[in-house]
């Protein structure tokens, strides 16, 4: 809402804000970003956004959290040892004479715990708080209403293990599989939505991410993303 007599903000001051936005997380790409296990990442899979995930460098860790998948997905996402490669110039695809090192790893994807293999790149793994802007507004700003709901929830989950900061990897990430209260009110705000458009029901707002669960390529080794099983037990991460 705009109070009487004040401008409305030009859509130009917003593209220029966009802008000035991009240019900075340009910038950041630039620099080679330091990961750790459990932290909450922005991560892209060819064909989707950008989405919220939490980062693990082995499988043994994802072990000792207490996590439990199938043996036949840690088979298949097989996480390659650091390499030292050269760095190639952007313009002419030659070698500048300095090395990097190339490093890969597992991404859980929040709301549906699917695991993707993921180069660590500025193409494929972001940090979280950094880059919220400019991905929250990618998908926000699409028609999919479906995707937006999904998305909702993985940024409240997000959001939850932020919160907790550093002690969270002391937390039972099962949890994050129960419902919290803010995601319960999102949840019903959504069902209000789509009974407006005629398009869904409560069961469709609480039972989509189980039926969606689509299997997909990616660039790391052409692997697909794997759901985690649910665990009977208390699921502890020990960071």
């Amino acid at each position: 809402m705009v109070a009487p007599g004040a401008k409305k903000p030009s859509s130009r001051l917003d593209a220029a804000a966009q802008e000035a936005l991009k240019t900075r997380l340009d910038a950041l790409s630039c620099v080679e970003e330091q990961f750790q296990d459990f932290d909450v990442v922005w991560a892209k899979v060819l064909g989707f956004p950008w989405w919220p995930g939490v980062l693990f460098l082995s499988w043994d860790v994802v072990r000792r959290a207490g996590i439990v998948t199938d043996p036949k997905i840690v088979a298949e996402l097989v996480v390659p040892a650091p390499e030292r490669v050269p760095v190639m110039d952007a313009a002419t695809g030659q070698a500048t004479g300095a090395f990097r090192w190339k490093r890969h790893c597992l991404v859980m994807f929040l709301d549906k715990f699917n695991f993707s293999l993921l180069e660590i790149e500025p193409a494929n793994v972001a940090s979280y708080t950094a880059h919220y802007q400019l991905y929250e507004r990618a998908v926000m700003g699409s028609k999919n209403s479906k995707k937006k709901s999904e998305f909702r929830r993985a940024l409240v989950k997000a959001a939850t293990l932020l919160h907790m900061g550093k002690e969270y990897a002391e937390e039972d990430l099962v949890l994050l599989e129960e419902p919290s209260p803010a995601e319960k009110k999102l949840r019903m705000e959504e069902v209000m939505e789509l009974d407006e458009e005629g398009e869904g029901s409560l069961d469709d707002a609480w039972d989509d991410r189980e039926s969606d669960d689509v299997e997909y390529s990616i660039n790391a080794g052409d692997t697909k993303p794997a759901k985690a099983k649910k665990s009977s037990k208390n699921t502890y991460l020990d960071g």
